[in-house]
């Protein structure tokens, strides 16, 4: 279930898992993200995907919704996209267990085209981290969730 900036879910298939952007902290300027940057020869992660993700059988509905509460709560909005006044939506892919931590660093599946937006949501996840622990009842050890994050500057501050 994917969310949008918004809280309001929004049901898709899910699209092929992507390895996340190498992350810079020197980087200057905005670019969009070259491609030579995404790993995606990780094709068992996109077979695992259909395995965790599906909700047909359990509804994680509420437990996404905290999820990207929790990452909310932790967005700060870069200055450097902010000077440069860069908006964009960056989808993240989170793995947690049973406990609600992070199995894997989270990674970029679709990129803001900026950088500093991209590494931004990578933040937002670890911030965040560790969620609360997934519903005693669900039938699996890990759960995975792609959540959008999107970064837009209001009339306001420009």
């Amino acid at each position: 279930m994917l969310f949008n900036a918004y809280n309001s879910p929004k049901r898709v298939d899910p699209p092929p898992v992507l390895a996340a952007p190498a992350v810079s902290t020197s980087g200057a300027g905005s670019m969009l993200v070259p491609a030579e940057l995404f790993d995606d020869s990780d094709t068992s992660a996109a077979k695992e995907t259909a395995q965790t993700t599906s909700s047909e059988d359990f509804d994680l509905g509420a437990y996404e919704d905290r999820l990207h509460g929790a990452m909310l709560a932790q967005r700060r909005y870069p200055n450097q996209a902010r000077n440069q006044e860069l908006e964009g939506e960056t989808t993240v892919l989170i793995k947690v267990d049973r406990t609600g931590r992070l199995v894997r660093p989270a990674k970029v599946t679709r990129s803001s085209g900026h950088h500093c937006l991209d590494r931004e949501a990578l933040r937002m996840v670890t911030a965040a981290a560790p969620f609360a622990a997934l519903p005693q009842d669900f039938p699996r050890d890990i759960a995975e969730f792609k959540v959008p994050v999107r970064f837009e500057l209001e009339d306001d501050e420009f």
